[in-house]
C-alpha cells in the first residue's frame, strides 16, 4: 500500500509495539517505519510521534544510521514543541560522550516545563559528564524525582548515584547494588553504556564467599535475555567473564568475553570496554600480542568516543611490556594508568587492579619510596570500602617491600600471611604469586627445601590457570635452587600434557585441547622429561604405556 491510511498506520503502530515487546527489534523497526510512511500528512502530531517511535525502534535494532536520519529530519521540522527534548535525548544516545553533552544540555532547556523529563536528562548528563560534574546532575535528578514522588525516576537517579559513588570509592557499596545496577541502563540511555555498572557488581562480589551470588545473577540475566535482547545478554556474558577471571577459570572467562565482544561488533555497538576482559585475560595467559591488539583498539575507540584514554587499557599495555621484559616501557604505561585513574577520581581500588604490578615494578627498579606511596593510597581506599581481595595483594606487596629493605624475617611473615589471605578470598592467581615471592625470599635466606616447596606450589597454581609467562618464571626460579629437584610424580597439569603427547599429539594440538599456550606445553614437557628421566616423545610414550 502506497496511499496514506490512518487506520492501517494505527494497526502497524500496534504491531510494532507488540514486536518490540517480544524482542523482535528488527521487525519492530520495519513496522514502525511503515506506520510512519502511511500516516496522513494532516495528522501532524501522530506523524511526529511515529517518527520518534520509528527512530527509537531502529536504534534498538542497532540501525543507528537510520535512527539518526529519522531523528534529524524530525528535529529539523518546525513546531514539534515539547517533543524536541525527546528527539535531542535520542540523538544524544547515538553520539559519543563528547558530542552527546551539548545535545543533552539543549534537551534540558527544552524540557523546562517538564520536570519528569528534566530528571531523565539530568541522569543522562550525570553519566555523560561523570569525569567532570556528574554528581551534581545526579543530585538534581534525584531532587526532581522526590518532588514528583516518582518511584521510577527515583530508582534511576539513585542507580546513577550508586555507580558514580562506587567508582569514586566514597563508601562501601550499598547492599542493593545489584538492584541499582539493574536500573542503570534505562537511567543512562542503553545497554551499550553500562559495562561499568556490571563491573561494580562483579568487583564488589569478587571474593569467593560472594562470587556465586554474582555468577547466579549474571547467568539468570543471560538466560532471560539471550533470545530476546542479545546486547543485554552480552552484557551479562561480559560480567561473567570477570567472575570467571577472578575465580581462576581463565579459559571459560575468555570464551564469555569473546562472545560478548562478538555481539557488540555484530550490532555495531563496539565500545572500549568490550575489549577489556579479552585483553586482561590474554595478558595474564601470556598472549601478549593479542592483549596489545585489543587494548590498542580500545584506545582508538576511546579517543573517538570519549576523548580520553581508559586507565585499564593503559595498564594492560604496561603489563604486556613488563612480561615481555621491557621494564622501561612498562613503567611509562603503568605510570600513565595510575595518573589517569587519579585524574578521573577512581577511588574504587578494585578497578585499579594493576597497582600491585606497578608497585612490584617500582621495587625492581629500586624506587622503594614510590612503591610505598602507590601501596599506601591503594590500601587506604581498599580499607575504606572493604575490598578484602585488594588487601591480600597489598599484604603481598608489603612483603616484597620488606624484602627490598633487607628485612627477610618480616618479608617471610607477610608473604605467608598473603598466601592465606589470597586463599581465603579465592584468588588462585594472587595465591600463586604470593607463593612464588615467598619461595624466592626463602631461597635467598638459604632455606632450600622450604623455598622449593613454595615455588613448586606456585608453579602448580600457574599451570592450572594457564598463566604461561608465570609458569616460565616459576620454572626458572625452581631451577635456581640447588640440590634435589626431581619429583616422585607429575603434577595434574603435567599428567594431562604427558597423556596427550604419549598419544602422538603435537605441542600445538595439546595446547588447543587443554587451552594452553604452546610455550606452556613446551615448559611442561621439559619438566616431565626431567622428572621421568626420559629424553624424547618416544621414550615418554613407552614409559607411560
Amino acid at each position: 500500500m502506497e496511499t496514506p491510511d490512518g487506520d492501517v498506520a494505527a494497526l502497524l503502530d500496534d504491531a510494532a509495539k507488540l514486536a518490540a515487546a517480544r524482542g523482535a527489534s528488527a521487525l519492530a523497526a520495519e513496522l514502525a517505519e511503515q506506520a510512519l510512511r502511511l500516516t496522513p500528512p494532516e495528522g501532524r502530531e501522530e506523524r511526529h510521534l511515529r517518527a520518534l517511535a520509528a527512530a527509537r525502534a531502529h536504534h534498538d535494532a542497532g540501525e543507528w544510521t537510520r535512527a539518526r536520519a529519522i531523528a534529524s529530519d524530525l528535529l529539523a521540522e518546525a513546531e514539534i514543541g515539547p517533543m524536541r527534548a525527546e528527539v535531542l535525548i535520542l540523538l544524544a544516545e547515538l553520539e559519543n560522550l563528547d558530542r552527546s553533552t551539548p545535545l543533552l544540555q539543549e534537551a534540558l532547556r527544552e524540557a523546562a516545563s517538564r520536570p519528569a523529563l528534566q530528571s531523565v536528562v539530568h541522569c543522562r548528563l550525570a553519566w555523560a559528564t561523570r569525569f567532570v560534574n556528574g554528581f551534581d546532575h545526579a543530585r538534581e535528578a534525584l531532587e526532581l524525582a522526590d518532588e514528583l514522588d516518582d518511584d521510577v525516576l527515583r530508582a534511576r537517579a539513585r542507580a546513577v548515584q550508586a555507580i558514580l559513588g562506587w567508582f569514586a570509592g566514597r563508601a562501601a557499596a550499598p547492599e542493593d547494588l545489584p538492584a541499582r545496577a539493574h536500573d542503570f541502563p534505562s537511567a543512562v540511555g542503553g545497554e551499550q553504556l553500562v559495562q561499568e555498572a556490571t563491573l561494580a557488581v562483579v568487583n564488589t562480589l569478587a571474593p569467593s564467599s560472594k562470587r556465586n551470588e554474582a555468577r547466579a545473577l549474571l547467568e539468570r540475566e543471560h538466560q532471560e535475555w539471550r533470545d530476546r535482547d542479545e546486547p543485554r545478554s552480552a552484557r551479562a556474558l561480559w560480567g561473567l567473564a570477570w567472575v570467571e577471571f577472578w575465580a581462576g577459570r581463565w579459559s571459560l572467562a575468555a570464551a564469555h568475553a569473546s562472545s560478548a565482544h562478538d555481539t557488540s561488533i555484530q550490532y555495531g555497538l563496539e565500545v572500549p570496554q568490550d575489549h577489556l576482559p579479552l585483553a586482561l585475560i590474554a595478558v595474564h595467559r601470556g598472549q601478549l600480542e593479542l592483549a596489545r591488539e585489543h587494548s590498542e583498539r580500545a584506545l582508538e575507540l576511546a579517543e573517538e568516543h570519549l576523548a580520553l584514554h581508559p586507565p585499564q587499557h593503559l595498564a594492560i599495555l604496561g603489563l604486556a611490556d613488563l612480561w615481555s621484559s621491557d621494564p622501561s616501557a612498562a613503567i611509562e604505561w603503568l605510570g600513565k594508568a595510575d595518573r589517569q585513574a587519579a585524574a578521573l577520581g577512581w577511588g574504587e581500588p578494585s578497578v585499579r587492579w594493576w597497582s600491585s604490578d606497578y608497585a612490584e615494578l617500582l621495587l625492581e627498579l629500586g624506587r622503594i619510596d614510590d612503591a610505598v606511596r602507590v601501596l599506601d593510597a591503594w590500601e587506604a581506599d581498599a580499607a575504606r570500602v572493604v575490598r578484602e581481595w585488594v588487601l591480600a595483594h597489598v599484604t603481598r606487596c608489603r612483603g616484597l617491600v620488606a624484602a627490598a629493605q633487607g628485612d627477610v624475617g618480616r618479608a617471610g611473615f607477610l608473604l605467608e600471611q598473603a598466601v592465606a589471605q589470597h586463599d581465603e578470598v579465592g584468588d588462585p592467581f594472587g595465591r600463586a604469586r604470593a607463593l612464588l615471592a615467598l619461595g624466592i625470599v626463602r631461597r635467598r635466606a638459604r632455606q632450600k627445601r622450604a623455598a622449593r616447596d613454595a615455588i613448586r606450589a606456585a608453579l602448580n597454581g600457574f599451570e592450572q590457570l594457564g598463566a604461561a609467562t608465570w609458569v616460565e618464571r616459576a620454572s626458572a626460579e625452581l631451577g635456581r635452587i640447588g640440590g634435589r629437584t626431581r619429583e616422585e610424580g607429575l603434577s595434574a597439569a603435567e599428567r594431562r600434557v604427558a597423556a596427550l603427547v604419549a598419544e602422538g599429539q603435537t605441542n600445538r594440538e595439546v595446547a588447543a585441547a587443554l587451552f594452553l599456550g604452546e610455550r606452556t606445553v613446551a615448559s611442561h614437557l621439559t619438566h616431565i622429561y626431567a622428572k621421568l628421566g626420559v629424553r624424547s616423545r618416544t621414550e615418554l610414550a613407552r614409559r607411560l604405556h
